[in-house]
């Protein structure tokens, strides 16, 4: 994050110092609708069975890459009228148990085990100190913090998704598949 901010920084300032507008668009986690891998705040996949991070109807941000790469087209048509700073992300926001559904059509061999975010909370404190004492580690791992939404005010984001207008470009088939000419 340290490093995505102070890029921002840095262009805007190198920007304005050479007369070039610069606008930022941050996308939250992409995620293809059209071919649905899950986000990592979402959960992990354990074998057989997905564990899911949190309440299935505790919304997750999320921006699909075809409604990312509208409004980024939109930017370009139109960069005047597009704010300077957007936090792109679905508005609103699907819940995470959507999102497990998506996950479901793809994947419907998987079993799915909900672990309340409540209980990693509990448990992040005393299982970095395990990761220190049995591992050594000067760095451990807040398991709570890996699996926590980031809060993002969408009504933004919604505004510029609904100027962007509906995908001229439908998304591919399952079947697609290109036809490559040898040269």
């Amino acid at each position: 994050m340290w490093g995505k901010a102070e890029s921002e920084l840095l262009a805007r300032r190198l920007g304005g110092e050479v007369g070039i507008p610069v606008k930022v668009i941050r996308p939250g986690p992409l995620v293809d609708y059209g071919e649905f891998q899950p986000p990592g705040r979402l959960g992990r996949e354990v074998g057989p069975i997905f564990v899911a991070v949190g309440g299935r109807r505790s919304p997750l941000s999320v921006c699909d890459v075809r409604t990312a790469a509208r409004v980024v087209r939109r930017y370009v048509q139109a960069f005047d009228a597009e704010p300077e700073v957007l936090n792109l992300v679905e508005a609103p926001a699907p819940t995470r148990g959507e999102l497990v559904a998506r996950l479901k059509q793809v994947r419907p061999d998987l079993r799915v085990l909900w672990v309340p975010a409540f209980l990693l909370r509990v448990l992040a404190a005393p299982l970095k100190l395990a990761q220190r004492l049995a591992l050594g580690s000067t760095a451990p791992v807040d398991v709570y913090a890996a699996f926590a939404s980031e809060r993002y005010r969408t009504d933004l984001a919604a505004e510029a998704i609904a100027r962007a207008g509906a995908s001229a470009v439908p998304a591919p088939s399952r079947a697609f598949h290109p036809v490559v000419e040898e040269a």
